[in-house]
């Protein structure tokens, strides 16, 4: 696909959807520490073409987010390493990730790491439910279990990665019943949204200075068998607030819930603090990382500090 994707028809249109894993929320500090890819081709084959833990050269303790300890990515290739084969397993298509907002900022650090800069056209599948009329936004497992769609082992990237396939694949259906055929329909559907914005990008292509090397590490297969997989308190706690943030505002419902949220999970203020406070260093370190916060970038800013205030604590507060 050499072209912005908004004139094809979505049926005819591969779409890579991914998922990332990460030592925490603030792509500048933090590094992605398992990567998965599946793609939708045209016709309907599916199939996992990318997955690997990374190692993220640096010491973490990202058990609490996800449930990876450093032992189990001391052999992992790193992201430089592993590269090429991601760009190959993205390029030519349409990106999708359930709550992309945060998995396109990790992808798009990675590489500019490598002085690589990508922005391919991608949509939010947490977002398509609110837009086909399906239900308000919710975390993978809930939007999953909604639709009767099994997910094997949630917060690993393989498995959440094949889950939103599946997922995305029924709500492409619904958006097929109601004449949504073409991803320039799909813009026009979402009225302005800023993610939808990107189907006017063009999408990865192979970098040929980026050698694939073939190398991974993967946990997928070996995660169907484990016992341990009830996410835990901090993990519960941070996907319900990134799910609420997605869109930079916050309702006086969904505030309720996360405040209920913290409550029957046990969790101190302080712990709710670090999770707030990671997640707006999160959009701060992205915003300045050109050295330079224009006013949209500014406003963004104001409306998540004023969402997490109302929540009980920000930054400054």
């Amino acid at each position: 696909m050499h072209a912005t994707p908004l004139d094809r028809r979505i049926a005819d249109t591969p779409i890579a959807i991914f998922d990332v894993e990460t030592t925490g929320l603030s792509p500048e500090h933090d590094r992605v520490v398992e990567i998965s890819v599946a793609r939708l081709e045209p016709g309907g084959r599916a199939e996992t073409v990318f997955d690997t833990l990374i190692h993220p050269q640096r010491s973490f303790a990202t058990f609490e987010i996800n449930g990876i300890l450093e032992s189990q990515v001391a052999g992992a290739p790193t992201f430089e390493v592993i590269a090429g084969d991601l760009m190959s397993a993205l390029a030519g298509c349409v990106l999708a990730a359930y709550n992309v907002s945060f998995d396109i900022r990790f992808l798009r650090y990675e590489f500019a790491r490598l002085g690589i800069e990508v922005d391919p056209p991608y949509v939010c599948i947490m977002q398509l439910r609110p837009m086909l009329e399906l239900g308000k936004r919710c975390d993978l497992s809930t939007a999953c279990r909604d639709r009767q769609i099994d997910l094997v082992e949630a917060h690993c990237a393989g498995h959440d990665a094949v889950a939103s396939l599946v997922l995305l694949r029924n709500y492409l259906q619904v958006a097929s019943d109601k004449k949504i055929e073409t991803f320039g329909d799909l813009q026009r559907l979402g009225n302005g949204s800023r993610i939808l914005a990107s189907l006017s990008n063009l999408p990865i292509v192979e970098h040929h200075g980026v050698p694939r090397s073939g190398r991974t590490l993967s946990r997928f297969d070996r995660t169907r068998a484990r016992l341990d997989s009830t996410p835990n308190a901090m993990q519960k706690y941070s996907e319900a607030l990134c799910v609420a943030m997605a869109d930079f505002e916050i309702t006086d419902r969904e505030i309720e819930h996360l405040q209920a949220t913290a409550q029957r999970l046990g969790l101190g203020a302080e712990q709710v603090r670090a999770l707030h406070g990671m997640l707006f260093t999160g959009f701060l370190t992205q915003f300045m990382s050109d050295q330079v916060l224009d006013e949209s970038e500014a406003e963004t800013l104001r409306l998540v500090h004023r969402g997490l205030s109302r929540l009980g604590w920000a930054p400054g507060d």
